[in-house]
């Protein structure tokens, strides 16, 4: 039996948990990497993103939020915190912008689809 080839260990990572890549309109691809291919940092700060409670808390009188606004915070900070390489979230919050949130509910559900590893299995030991 050969031995396998690191590059082979990485390809196939790669291929099992890709990258969800977006062309832009000059050629440009922003890249936003799955959750499990990130570190403990990174994959903290998404958690945190989705917890509304904590967030909700957080907001002041003086905080001009609504629900659709958190919402669609909610759903950059995955963005933000997912970019492979620096300046992919700027570059798509630029084109998305800050107020459809049927666009961004739409760009979360295809990062999903593409970087969901299914579930975890728990063994019975």
């Amino acid at each position: 039996m050969s031995a396998i080839k690191l590059d082979d260990l990485r390809k196939g990572a790669a291929e099992k948990y890709p990258d969800f890549e977006i062309e832009m309109e000059d050629g440009r691809i922003l890249a936003f990497k799955a959750i499990l291919r990130l570190d403990k940092k990174a994959r903290r700060a998404v958690a945190a993103a989705f917890d509304l409670k904590a967030r909700s808390a957080a907001l002041t009188e003086e905080d001009d939020i609504d629900g659709l606004e958190l919402t669609i915070a909610v759903l950059q900070d995955v963005f933000k915190y997912t970019e492979r390489n620096r300046g992919d979230f700027t570059a798509l919050k630029k084109w998305a912008g800050n107020e459809d949130l049927p666009m961004w509910e739409f760009l979360f559900e295809q990062w999903y689809e593409v970087t969901d590893a299914g579930e975890a299995v728990r063994s019975e030991s």
